[in-house]
C-alpha cells in the first residue's frame, strides 16, 4: 500500500484482521496482518502485545501506528503469531496466567524445533535470537498486564536463568552445546585458509585468456547482433566465428577487435571444442566471481541479488552499487562500494550478456547468457522477468557448484573441515578477517559495513572469532614472515633490538650449517620460540634459550608472564625485545613521559623510580641505534 492511496482516518482496532503501520525511516505505509489460525481472544492479546514492543514508536487513533521499520514490525507480528498458534493447539482452554513452569518448557520445546530440516536449515533448532524475540514478547505482555495494558501473560516473567534451564534441557537431547547455539554458530564462518583458496582459484579464472575470450564473443555480439551458431557450428566442416575473422580482412563479427580490446589478441581459435564445454566453464566463472563477491564485501545475500547493472557508478575506478537494504534499512537503496578485484567480478557477471548491462538492470546472478535469450533479444521477445533476480537458494547451489569443481580438487582436506558453502558464512569470514587484520578494534567500522542497527547484532559477528590459539597462530605466522624477509633482506621496516640481533645470528648459522636450501631450516628458530607478541612498545620473542633472563617473571610460578607483567621498562631492558621504527616511536614518548613524572612528581621516592625508568628506556634506545 503507498502512502498516496491511504486513507488518513483510520481505525486500528483491537479484534481487526490487521494495523496499518507507517515506517519511520521512510514514511512507507503498510498492513501487518493479524489473521491468524487461532481464537479472537488470542488475537487481541497479541494486538495488546504488539502495541507495547519497542518497534512501535507511536500510536495515535485515527492514523497509522509509526514504527521502526515495517520489515520489523511484520517480524514481530510472525513471532506472536507462532505464540498464537501453538497456544490455540496445545493448551487451548488455559490461560496464559495459570501456565506453570512445565508447560512454557514444553512450550518452548515445542516452538523452537524446526518442523523440517533442510541443507539451508541444517540445524534442528531455531536460532537464539528466535528465542530472544519470544521471550521478550512474553515478557512485554507480562509488564503490560501489570500495568493493565494486556488482558493476560505469564504469571512470572522469563528470566535468564529460565532461558539457559529451558534451552539445556532441550539442546542436551539433541547433543548441541548450548553456548555455541548462543553463539550463533549455526552460520560458522568459511576458514581463512578455505576462503583464500576460494579466491585464488576465482582470481586465476577471472583473470584467464578463456574469460577474455568469453567477454570478448559477447561483447562483439552486442554490437553486431546476429546469429550465434557461428560460435559453435553443428557440422564441423562449417568454419567457426574465429575461422571466419582470420580469413576475412574486414572483421565481419567484431570479433577481432572485442578481442584486442580485452588484451587477448594473440588467441586465434575457440578456446571451447563444443557448446557443452563454454557452458560449463560459464557456471564455473559465475560461481568463481559469486564467490569473490561474498568473500570480499560481506555483504548479505539479499544485497547482492538486489543489485542491478544500470544502477550502479564508477568512483575512482571502482565501482558503487545501488542496494536494497531491505533488513537494516526498511528497503531504502543505498550506494555501497565493492573493491577493486569485485568491481572486475561484477562487470565479468553483467558483461557476459546478450543483452547491454548499460541499458537494462542486470542482476549479478541471470540467465542471459544463455544462447536461447540471443534468439529472444533477435526477435524482441525477451521475457519481461529475465531480469528477476534468482533466489538464495540458487546463489548457494552456484557457490558450491564452484567450490566442489575449482576448490575440492586443490585442497581435498576442504571437504571434511568444511562441506558445505552458503552465502551468509562469508560474512562471519568477512568479520573473521576484520578482526584479525585489525587487531580487534573493528567494532564500529563492522557495524558501519554491515549497516546494523544495534550493537547487539555487531557482537554476533564478533563471537568467538579469535581464540587464543589462534591469536598465537596469528602471532607465530608474523614472526615467520619477518625471519624469512630478513634472510632475504627484504625487510621493509627497520627492527632493533637483542632479540632481533639473536634472529640474524641464527639466519646466518643456518645459512653456514646448510649453505643449499637454508629456507627449509629456518622453522628451526621458529620451534626455538616459545611466545611471540607485540605490544605498542615493542615485540617478545621469548626464545627458550633465553627465558631466565626474562624481566617478566611471575614471582609466584617463577615462569615469565609475558601479557600480564609486559611494560616498556621491563621489556626495554629485556633481552628477548625487540622494536620497530613505530614501537621506537612510542618508547621515545613513553620515556619523555617517565622523565616529565620524574621531575614533577611531589613525592620524591616516586620520582626517581620514574627517572630511574626514562633513564633506562633511554639507554636501551641508544644501544639500539648503536646496533
Amino acid at each position: 500500500m503507498s502512502a498516496d492511496s491511504f486513507d488518513p482516518i483510520v481505525q486500528n482496532l483491537l479484534g481487526a484482521d490487521e494495523f496499518i503501520v507507517k515506517s519511520n525511516a521512510t514514511s512507507e505505509v503498510a498492513s501487518v496482518s493479524f489473521q491468524f489460525a487461532c481464537s479472537i481472544g488470542r488475537v487481541i492479546w497479541a494486538q495488546q502485545t504488539f502495541l507495547l514492543l519497542p518497534v512501535v514508536l507511536h500510536n495515535e487513533p485515527g492514523r497509522p501506528i509509526l514504527v521502526g521499520g515495517i520489515i520489523q514490525a511484520r517480524n514481530w507480528v510472525a513471532t506472536l503469531r507462532s505464540i498464537c498458534e501453538q497456544w490455540e493447539n496445545h493448551l487451548p482452554n488455559k490461560p496464559l496466567w495459570n501456565w506453570t513452569e512445565s508447560d512454557v518448557y514444553n512450550f518452548f520445546h515445542r516452538v523452537m524445533l524446526r518442523p523440517e530440516i533442510s541443507e539451508r536449515y541444517p540445524s534442528p533448532v531455531y536460532s537464539y535470537q528466535t528465542f530472544l524475540s519470544i521471550s521478550q514478547a512474553f515478557n512485554t505482555a507480562h509488564s503490560g498486564r501489570l500495568a493493565g495494558l494486556t488482558s493476560d501473560s505469564l504469571f512470572f516473567p522469563i528470566t535468564a536463568a529460565l532461558k539457559r534451564l529451558m534451552m539445556d534441557q532441550l539442546l542436551a537431547d539433541l547433543d548441541i552445546n548450548y553456548e555455541d547455539w548462543r553463539a550463533g554458530n549455526g552460520y560458522p564462518p568459511v576458514p581463512m585458509a578455505i576462503s583464500a583458496t576460494i579466491l585464488s582459484q576465482a582470481i586465476g579464472l577471472l583473470e584467464s585468456d578463456e574469460t577474455a575470450t568469453a567477454l570478448a564473443l559477447y561483447s562483439a555480439w552486442r554490437k553486431q547482433p546476429n546469429s550465434h551458431a557461428t560460435w559453435f557450428p553443428v557440422y564441423k566442416s562449417q568454419p567457426d566465428i574465429f575461422e571466419i575473422s582470420n580469413k576475412s580482412p574486414n572483421d565481419p563479427h567484431g570479433l577481432m577487435a572485442a578481442l584486442k580490446e580485452q588484451g587477448v589478441s594473440h588467441i586465434t581459435q575457440m578456446p571451447w571444442h563444443d557448446k557443452g564445454a563454454f557452458r560449463e566453464f560459464r557456471r564455473r566463472l559465475i560461481g568463481g566471481c559469486l564467490n569473490i563477491l561474498l568473500i570480499q564485501s560481506g555483504y548479505r545475500s539479499h544485497e547482492i541479488r538486489s543489485c542491478a547493472s544500470n544502477e550502479s557508478r564508477k568512483r575512482k575506478g571502482l565501482l558503487q552499487v545501488k542496494q536494497c537494504l531491505s533488513k537494516s534499512m526498511d528497503g531504502f537503496k543505498v550506494f555501497r562500494p565493492l573493491a577493486e578485484l569485485s568491481t572486475r567480478a561484477a562487470e565479468t557477471l553483467w558483461n557476459l550478456s546478450f543483452v547491454d548491462p548499460t541499458r537494462y538492470p542486470i542482476p549479478f546472478q541471470h540467465s542471459l547468457h544463455e544462447t536461447g535469450c540471443a534468439e529472444a533479444v533477435l526477435s524482441s521477445s525477451l521475457p519481461a522477468n529475465s531480469f528477476k533476480a534468482c533466489d538464495t537458494n540458487s546463489l548457494n547451489l552456484r557457490l558450491n557448484a564452484f567450490y566442489l569443481s575449482d576448490v575440492i580438487p586443490v585442497m581435498p582436506e576442504a571437504s571434511h573441515i568444511h562441506p558445505r558453502l552458503s552465502s551468509h558464512q562469508f560474512r562471519h569470514s568477512f568479520a573473521e578477517f576484520a578482526l584479525r587484520r585489525f587487531d580487534e578494534d573493528v567494532h564500529e567500522s563492522l557495524r558501519e559495513h554491515f549497516i546494523h542497527s544495534t550493537d547487539y547484532a555487531t557482537q554476533i559477528y564478533e563471537r568467538l572469532k579469535l581464540t587464543p590459539a589462534v591469536h598465537a597462530a596469528l602471532e607465530k605466522e608474523y614472526l615467520r614472515e619477518i625471519i624469512g624477509k630478513a634472510a632475504d633482506g627484504k625487510l621493509e621496516e627497520r627492527f632493533w633490538g637483542p632479540a632481533f640481533q639473536a634472529i640474524k645470528n641464527k639466519i646466518e648459522k643456518i645459512k653456514i650449517l646448510h649453505p643449499g636450501k637454508p629456507e627449509g631450516a629456518y622453522t628451526e628458530i621458529l620451534s626455538e620460540v616459545e611466545r611471540f607478541a607485540v605490544f605498542e612498545w615493542g615485540f617478545c620473542v621469548l626464545f627458550s634459550s633465553s627465558k631466565r633472563e626474562a624481566r617478566c617473571h611471575d614471582s609466584t610460578t617463577g615462569v615469565p608472564n609475558v601479557d600480564e607483567l609486559g611494560s616498556p621498562f621491563r621489556c626495554s631492558t629485556c633481552p628477548n625485545n625487540m622494536n620497530n621504527s613505530i614501537q621506537r616511536e612510542n618508547l621515545l614518548r613513553t620515556e619523555i613521559a617517565y622523565a616529565e613524572i620524574g621531575r614533577t612528581h611531589p613525592i620524591k621516592a616516586v620520582g626517581k623510580i620514574c627517572s630511574d625508568m626514562a633513564q633506562q628506556i633511554a639507554h636501551r634506545r641508544a644501544k639500539n641505534e648503536s646496533n
